[in-house]
């Protein structure tokens, strides 16, 4: 079993830096597991359930694109569970988290990769931090991060699966996913649609 599990989006340059770090870790004698790793005919959700389970820390890639990957929120929320070191590595994105992602990566501290950059000096820091653990920031997202967020999910159209009541602000919209319908809504409805002639 692998001591780190990297988790990343099959688009680029997400698979490209992941194949990079793997490279690196190796050549520093760190073993890891990489998706791409799978045999064929093998179940690759327990194939990544049990490599993650058996790890002793996750990598995650946070990309526009893989905040949005179901597969790459599953992980982040199973090494959580799992009780698991976890390393953030922002790919060019320094927007908010959605609101999952958000509970398990927003007081661990991260590291921003901008393109063009080369990816070394994060895979460096990558392994200090396996030696030393990750530390703790505790910052909450800014509205400017919230705003990255929507405009990445919401406003490309790919929402998100869950809706994020940081989102919500003012009254609630009557089609808002938040909004809680009461008999008195439907008693009103009923009201205002009976033709005129029955009221009086």
């Amino acid at each position: 079993m692998a001591d780190v599990f990297i988790s990343y989006r099959h688009v680029n340059p997400d698979q490209q830096l992941a194949a990079e770090l793997a490279k690196y870790l190796a050549q520093h004698g760190v073993t890891y597991f990489i998706d791409t790793e799978i045999r064929i005919s093998k179940n690759w959700s327990e194939v990544i359930e049990r490599e993650l389970k058996a790890a002793k820390s996750l990598i995650v890639l946070l990309s526009e694109d893989s905040i949005r990957s179901d597969m790459v929120r599953l992980e982040v929320k199973l090494a959580s569970q799992f009780k698991k070191q976890i390393f953030p590595v922002r790919l060019g994105y320094e927007g908010a988290f959605p609101y999952d992602l958000a509970a398990y990566l927003d007081f661990i501290e991260w590291r921003l990769w901008k393109p063009n950059e080369p990816f070394a000096p994060i895979c460096a820091a990558i392994l200090d931090g396996l030696e030393d653990g990750p530390t703790k920031n505790g910052i909450e997202p800014s509205p400017e991060a919230l705003r990255r967020l929507n405009e990445v999910t919401e406003l490309r159209g790919a929402p998100l699966p869950s809706a994020d009541p940081r989102l919500e602000t003012g009254a609630l919209q009557l089609n808002s996913p938040f909004y809680v319908r009461r008999a008195d809504d439907e008693r009103v409805e009923r009201l205002v649609l009976r033709p005129l002639d029955e009221i009086r």
